[in-house]
Order: structure tokens, then C-alpha cells, then sequence
């Protein structure tokens, strides 16, 4: 008879601290390149699973829309005219084990978090998708970009868990 309280006792423990994948959405409505304020319009939703640097993301899909600062800037949208803009589709994409960050600390870092189609001012947007570890229902995450030759810079989300 104890030897099935221990089982049972030991599935619990590990049912208990098994990290299940909350879905998150992610937005932002700016970013920075060299300091100074980039407008972009992007939104990233996902399943998380947080397990620090085994971290992983499923079913990822969304868009990063980026103003080119030397285009009109009076013009609010995001066209093709004036915008680098690349959208993400990804299965699974599983967090970088050797990640060890100087700035983003506490942070899961997502490498080859590659646009799957791009259009607007250049072809092709790549980068790095840094999301903050913080258990709590909101937290931030940094997408850290080139797109064509032209720009690049860090998008800035605040992202919910729903």
C-alpha cells in the first residue's frame, strides 16, 4: 500500500510542475533604432510554453508592419510605399539553450524568427524574438530586426497571457 502512495504522490509532483503552454498575443506600436523612435504596428500570438531556456512557442503567427523614417511623416499608414512588412507563420519554434544574454536577462531568446513572406520597401525582415520569462499575466518581449539592407532595430511588445 505505500508503495502506490508513492506513486501516486511522485505523479503529482511531476503532473504538478510540468509548465503547460498558455496562449499569448503580443503588440506594439513602436519600436527604436539607434535611440530614437521607429513607428511600427506588429502583433505576434502564440502558445508558451515557459521552461527558461527550453522554452518553446507553437502555433506562432502575426506581422511586423515598420514606418520608414525618411518616408512622409505626416503619412500614419503602413502601406507598401513607406513600410517594411513581414509576416510570420511558424509550427514550433523552440528558445536558443546556449542564450546568454547581457541586456535581456530573465529573457527566452528565439533565434531565426524569420518573416515567412515579406513585402513593402525591401525583401526579406530577420531577426531574434526575445520574450521576457516574468511569471504574471503580462510581461514584454523584443523582436530584434534587419529588414533588407536598409533597416533594422528592436521592436517593443507587451504581450498578455490569455
Amino acid at each position: 500500500m505505500k508503495s502506490i502512495s508513492l506513486i501516486a504522490t511522485l505523479f503529482l509532483a511531476i503532473v504538478t510542475n510540468t509548465a503547460s503552454a498558455e496562449l499569448v498575443t503580443c503588440s506594439s506600436d513602436h519600436g527604436t533604432q539607434w535611440g530614437d523612435k521607429l513607428p511600427a504596428l506588429a502583433l505576434v500570438t502564440f502558445e508558451f510554453e515557459k521552461k527558461g531556456t527550453q522554452s518553446s512557442m507553437k502555433n506562432v503567427n502575426g506581422f511586423v508592419f515598420v514606418k520608414n523614417q525618411w518616408e512622409d511623416a505626416d503619412d500614419t499608414s503602413f502601406s507598401e510605399e513607406n513600410s517594411y512588412r513581414g509576416y510570420f507563420e511558424f509550427d514550433e519554434v523552440k528558445a536558443n539553450p546556449n542564450y546568454r544574454p547581457l541586456k535581456y536577462k530573465g529573457h527566452a531568446q528565439f533565434k531565426n524568427f524569420d518573416a515567412r513572406y515579406t513585402d513593402g520597401q525591401e525583401s526579406g525582415m530577420w531577426g531574434s524574438f526575445v520574450v521576457e520569462l516574468k511569471d504574471a499575466k503580462e510581461f514584454k518581449a523584443h523582436y530584434i530586426f534587419q529588414a533588407g539592407d536598409h533597416i533594422g532595430g528592436t521592436i517593443r511588445f507587451t504581450c498578455t497571457e490569455e
